[in-house]
């Protein structure tokens, strides 16, 4: 017989999910992870991550720590870290990052400005 029960696993960081038949008008600001799979037409600020899934479309520009974009943006992006541009995303605007992913298929439009570490 044990008198020390194992300890549960952790739980899944909180984030932030605006689902696929989600439409936001305004500010988004979070410290933690952000997922858009619907339209948010404004700013998005958040500490964590910036996931835009391949049905999700950004009218306005974001800041983040990393960046993972399938879907749609139109806007400038501020990302501190690593901006990784999967197959059949898009993106028009000022990108300014540490650094860049682009796969084959991805469409960019705009000006690149590198971040230093």
């Amino acid at each position: 017989m044990s008198f020390f029960k194992p300890k549960p696993p952790p739980p899944p960081p909180p984030r932030t999910i605006l689902g696929p038949r989600t439409r936001v008008e305004g500010d988004l600001v979070c410290k933690r992870d952000v997922e858009l799979w619907g339209r948010h037409t404004g700013r998005i600020s958040t500490e964590g991550t910036f996931a835009v899934a391949r049905s999700g479309k950004l009218e306005g520009p974001a800041t983040c720590a990393c960046l993972t974009l399938e879907g749609e943006v139109r806007g400038d992006l501020a990302v501190s870290g690593r901006a990784a541009f999967l197959a059949g995303s898009s993106w028009a605007g000022v990108l300014s990052c540490g650094r860049l992913v682009v796969q084959s298929g991805a469409r960019l439009v705009g000006t690149f400005r590198s971040r230093t570490p």
